[in-house]
């Protein structure tokens, strides 16, 4: 059974602000989720009041950095934001009359939307790329671009981040400058992912999952990739009822304009043109897409080898 792709999405700002009710807000952590967690709640009208981290000192994003041993037995409302470190910060937590739900929430209770609008289409060879469109162009035109955020703005308004590669290198767009702060009117950046979707080439992946023929230099590829593919596809395949930790990456416009279903794969397409199609229609049919079944079946929508780690307690 596919499992919708609502289920991630976080609570409401109202929903979020009754469970506050006044209290001052301190966000536990100061890494990539810390700041999403704050962006969210800026734009939601919810002001945060302090940091927390272990090795406290000074400030972050401009706000008081304090010692959870400072901060805590004044009874905050904290919103944990470490995923390495959650269990941890909720035990601390509840050591000071502090009850998950009622005064303390995780990232995963937060609404943190990430969009990515690929502005240079990949132009140099990857083992993993997928087959080159040769249809789409290098790079999007910077009043594209400029409509397309402007659109995104609109119709996500806590929009926490955007990404600006899907396969391809942004700071080779010859306007990458005008575009990055462009984008940052909007919503922060997102890290460039680097050589991520190389190593963990969910295109072939499937293939490989499915048992199907996939060329000999790609299976043989997989099979000396730096962790083992046997036993990650063994654990992600035990997790595939949980909900797909992708969900909140979307849209993701490629550079003709084009929404694919997922940051993870090249396709397929779930509206040709993000400018001249409605959200209410592209949403419906990211969720109708049978790609989503073939992926969740497989448990791909689980293979993440940090999530894997951690909920397994073993190395990959």
């Amino acid at each position: 059974m596919t499992l919708p792709l609502v289920t991630l999405q976080g609570l409401a700002p109202e929903t979020l602000r009754r469970r506050i009710d006044g209290r001052r807000v301190a966000i536990w952590g100061t890494g990539p989720l810390a700041r999403d967690v704050h962006t969210s709640l800026t734009k939601s009208g919810i002001p945060v009041s302090t940091f927390l981290h272990d090795r406290a000192c000074g400030t972050f994003l401009d706000l008081p950095l304090c010692a959870p041993a400072q901060a805590l037995p004044e009874k905050p409302f904290v919103i944990v934001a470490a995923a390495s470190y959650r269990r941890a910060a909720l035990d601390i937590s509840a050591r000071y009359d502090l009850e998950r739900g009622r005064d303390v929430l995780t990232h995963l209770d937060i609404a943190r939307p990430h969009a990515i609008v690929e502005i240079a289409a990949r132009n140099t060879p990857a083992p993993f790329h997928p087959i080159a469109r040769d249809h789409a162009p290098a790079f999007m035109d910077v009043a594209t671009f400029t409509r397309i955020v402007e659109k995104l703005a609109a119709e996500i308004p806590l929009l926490t981040r955007i990404g600006l590669s899907l396969f391809g290198d942004p700071e080779t767009h010859p306007d990458y400058a005008a575009i990055k702060s462009i984008a940052e009117r909007i919503a922060p950046l997102a890290e460039p992912p680097g050589q991520e979707p190389y190593l963990m080439p969910y295109d072939y992946m499937l293939e490989y999952a499915q048992g199907e023929t996939i060329a000999a230099p790609v299976r043989a590829a997989l099979q000396n990739l730096p962790w083992n593919v046997e036993k990650a596809l063994q654990l992600a395949r035990s997790d595939h009822r949980l909900p797909c930790l992708s969900q909140r990456v979307f849209p993701v416009i490629r550079t003709d304009g084009a929404v694919v279903l997922c940051h993870l794969y090249d396709g397929p397409v779930v509206a040709e043109n993000y400018l001249e199609t409605p959200w209410a229609r592209i949403l419906q049919n990211r969720h109708e897409a049978s790609h989503c079944a073939r992926c969740q079946d497989q448990g791909l929508h689980r293979l993440d080898l940090d999530v894997l780690r951690m909920r397994h307690d073993i190395d990959l």
